[in-house]
């Protein structure tokens, strides 16, 4: 099944114990919840979660997170933050199921204050949306886009300490390959 798909891939890679559990039980937790997090999704209120891979350079953590896309979408690619924040909200709207922002310890800190700002907003909202001009030139027509996608950060020291996203996070932390 795809849980045991899940298992054999989180044992090939350097994954460090959850708090109390084993290295056997933290893979178990952690395969149910890469096939799972996507699906449940705005199932009967669940606010959308966030799943974070921490590590150091050189731990895989690129590697996985793409993989991780990979097999729910069959996309597998990753998503870069820009500077134009009307760029970023397109791309969360436009995400398949799962947006994965990769090494977010090198955003610029105008920059990760929007990102931080827009994801607090979406994870704690009953009805995550983006409300923004349709266009540059006339201020009042007003667009609504609902945001259906779960989030994925990657990154070498977590990026957003914020109570909103910490809360609602599931973090994963990866050690270098040797």
């Amino acid at each position: 099944n795809d849980t045991d798909k899940w298992i054999d891939t989180l044992s090939s890679m350097r994954v460090l114990p959850m708090g109390p559990l084993s290295i056997a039980e933290t893979r178990v937790v952690l395969a149910a919840s890469l096939h799972l997090i996507p699906w449940f999704r705005l199932w009967r209120g669940i606010q959308l979660p966030i799943f974070q891979v921490l590590g150091e350079p050189d731990s895989g953590k690129s590697y996985f997170a793409n993989f991780w896309r990979g097999m729910l979408t069959g996309r597998p690619s990753l998503d870069q933050i820009t500077k134009e924040p009307r760029d970023f909200y397109s791309m969360i709207v436009n995400a398949p199921a799962l947006l994965v922002l990769d090494n977010l310890n090198n955003v610029p800190r105008e920059v990760r204050g929007i990102v931080n700002d827009t994801i607090a907003k979406l994870v704690t909202d009953p009805d995550p949306h983006i409300d923004n001009r349709l266009l540059f030139k006339d201020i009042n027509q007003i667009g609504r886009w609902r945001v259906d996608c779960t989030f994925a950060l990657t990154a070498i020291s977590m990026p957003f300490t914020t109570n909103d996203l910490v809360q609602r996070s599931l973090i994963m932390h990866m050690q270098a390959i040797p």
